[in-house]
């Protein structure tokens, strides 16, 4: 039975993804294992929806925040995928043992790092966690960009509109000290053994504007380098 809902819950992805989605940009930069973390920006529930799509024959791990367990869209996502929930007002460090775990045994990883939708289609100032996992194990970052599931299925909707959207999908970085993208950063600190907070919001701004300028997006605000 647990087989059988798995490949009707699939069948159900790809009837949407065929229904919504223009155009996959660069499918050939998508990994195909292990361990790696995908980074996209967020807008719209049908998010999760079409990048689970991306993946027809592999589970991935997406990170998502604890009231979204009671979404109809996330209660049928952990069905065919697995899901890490985090508590947004008492985190702890528990979802990032578990995103550590993953990663060291060969998952791909979703991460949104604007932490929500936004609530206008613009680019939210993103949190800086990720950075963490990937420079702990070294591990390679995929940018996604979704353009046009906000106008999809935005934010106080229920009901997806007959739109079209399009996903781009970035070359693979390391964010390392030879990194040609984000060199500059490690050399400015001090102690080049440890980067300093201050360095990791840099590198993520760094990648969300990488996926700014794929999806054309504005920021929500003005955001500083």
């Amino acid at each position: 039975m647990r087989r059988l809902r798995f490949r009707y819950a699939r069948l159900g992805v790809f009837c949407l993804v065929k229904l919504w989605v223009r155009k996959i940009h660069h499918r050939e930069n998508l990994p195909a294992q292990g361990p790696v973390i995908i980074v996209s920006n967020h807008t719209s529930y049908l998010d999760w929806v079409i990048l689970s799509a991306l993946y027809p024959e592999k589970y991935i791990v997406f990170i998502g925040a604890q009231e979204l367990k009671s979404r109809p869209l996330v209660s049928w996502l952990v069905k065919v995928h697995h899901v890490i929930f985090i508590d947004r007002k008492n985190p702890g460090s528990s979802f990032f043992k578990e995103a550590l775990w993953r990663l060291k045994n060969n998952h791909i990883l979703v991460v949104y790092p604007e932490g929500k939708r936004s609530p206008s289609g613009k680019m939210l100032e993103p949190k800086s966690g990720f950075i963490n996992l990937a420079i702990a194990l070294n591990v390679p970052v995929v940018p996604i960009g979704m353009k046009g599931t906000y106008e999809i299925l935005p934010p106080g909707n229920a009901i997806p509109r007959l739109r079209r959207c399009e996903v781009i999908v970035g070359e693979k970085f390391r964010i390392a000290p030879d990194s040609p993208s984000f060199g500059d950063i490690f050399r400015d600190e001090k102690d080049p053994g440890k980067i300093s907070e201050t360095a990791v919001k840099k590198i993520a701004l760094r990648i969300m504007e990488k996926i700014r300028t794929m999806t054309g997006q504005e920021w929500e605000e003005h955001v500083p380098e």
